[in-house]
């Protein structure tokens, strides 16, 4: 009966819509939304959240808006019936919206068009990706801490564990950004200072001791572990660095060293793919 009345909402929400360009608000509605979302941009109401921005109330047909979900699916039709979702399509890519339906939007997504609810699109991308500030420190309740590890599927467990932003989380996110992952072994914690070790002869890893632009730069000082992101590397040989965890836990640091003061480091340069 429940999945009966939720199929007769969405085809009324789309029929309402499309006829009238507005949505009305039934009792199954109201119960959503107090249901609690899921991922990691929970509703506001539960402790440490980030409010999602209010979607776009003119959605324009023909741009290309951001997935703001976890797990957000596409549809064959729009409506939320047995079996009727094609895929799923991961937090921050991209659609394209070429027609809008009540609470619905049709949208391409890799060459292939079907449905998502409107709720799950945003238009800015400061909305989804994070906004790093210099010499900020990103706990584990920060609104950009939140969106980073979103980005990145909180793939180390960091949201789980309720940990202020980690080394491993950024430099992986900046990996993602430039559309480049790398597939780890099995064993042992990817932990600051093991990665040029756990790596070593990984299909698409490289290492060495001269620096490129969008490698990571991994290094230790009494015996802890760091990892920075190389942003350029210039004429001079000075590499311009950004970093989570120096000098503290969660700080997000970016910093210009020359090579004389990142060689008496001893760092390893990973490039990956």
């Amino acid at each position: 009966m429940q999945t009966l009345l939720a199929v007769i909402d969405d085809l009324w929400q789309f029929a309402y819509g499309g006829l009238f360009g507005a949505r009305s608000v039934t009792p199954i509605d109201r119960e959503r939304e107090f249901q609690p979302s899921l991922g990691l941009l929970p509703s506001p109401q539960r402790q440490g959240a980030l409010p999602a921005p209010a979607s776009s109330s003119v959605f324009r047909t023909g741009e290309q808006y951001f997935i703001a979900e976890l797990q957000t699916f596409l549809y064959s039709d729009p409506v939320i019936a047995f079996d009727t979702a094609m895929q799923t399509i991961p937090y921050g890519h991209t659609v394209l919206v070429t027609k809008v339906g009540g609470r619905w939007a049709e949208v391409i997504y890799e060459g292939r068009e079907g449905w998502v609810l409107k709720d799950v699109l945003r238009e800015r991308r400061e909305d989804i990706h994070p906004q790093l500030r210099i010499d900020t420190i990103y706990t584990a309740d920060d609104a950009e801490t939140i969106k980073l590890r979103a980005c990145i599927n909180d793939e180390f467990g960091g949201a789980r564990a309720g940990l202020a932003l980690t080394p491993a989380e950024y430099v992986t996110y900046k990996l993602a950004v430039a559309k480049r992952s790398i597939s780890w072994p099995k064993d042992g914690p990817r932990v600051p200072g093991s990665w040029q070790k756990r790596l070593r002869g990984s299909e698409g890893i490289h290492m060495s001791i001269a620096p490129s632009t969008g490698d990571i730069m991994e290094y230790s000082v009494e015996d802890v572990g760091y990892l920075a992101y190389v942003e350029a590397v210039f004429p001079d040989n000075s590499i311009k660095l950004s970093q989570v965890g120096v000098p503290d836990a969660g700080q997000y640091t970016e910093r210009v060293m020359t090579q004389e003061e990142y060689r008496e480091l001893r760092p390893v340069f990973i490039t990956v793919g």
